[in-house]
């Protein structure tokens, strides 16, 4: 593959994420970073070339960096002799979110208890929607932690 099917090639692939995420209720810019950070080189890029690359406003590459920061998909690393803002993807960041999410699952069933509590004595069909709201999410929950345990107890070096 030449140099330049090469890139064109790796611009369909950031695009394609892009519109991945946002099919799935995302932001299609977040979407395009996550996607050239995956295949970036080098793995470190600064808000400048993210910007350039993807055409965005720095403003826009500020805000959705940071947010990618928080749920520990991006990590900022330093470069000696720069002063820009570094960014490469987190080795750990897709179980991290997916962790994060498993916390956020609890919250959904202890609004989901708190709901059954208010409703105690109702009749069944009243509580059957939250009943099986929390029903869903304990199974979530349950089916969720031991992916995640399993997989961080496989070798860090093993891609698959």
């Amino acid at each position: 593959m030449s140099p330049n099917e090469q890139e064109i090639q790796e611009r369909h692939f950031v695009e394609e994420f892009g519109l991945l995420y946002e099919e799935l209720g995302g932001s299609r810019m977040m979407g395009r970073i996550v996607g050239m950070m995956l295949i970036c080189d080098p793995p470190h890029q600064s808000s400048q070339q993210l910007a350039e690359y993807l055409g965005a406003s720095r403003g826009t590459i500020s805000t959705l960096t940071r947010q990618l920061l928080q749920v520990g998909l991006l990590q900022k690393v330093p470069m000696p002799g720069s002063r820009a803002t570094y960014f490469r993807m987190e080795d750990t960041g897709w179980s991290d979110m997916v962790q994060a999410r498993i916390a956020y699952l609890k919250i959904l069933q202890g609004v989901a208890d708190r709901g059954l509590s208010i409703l105690e004595g109702a009749p069944p069909e009243r509580r059957k929607r939250l009943e099986h709201f929390k029903a869903f999410y304990d199974y979530l929950e349950r089916e969720f932690q031991p992916i995640i345990d399993r997989w961080g107890a496989r070798d860090p070096e093993e891609a698959t």
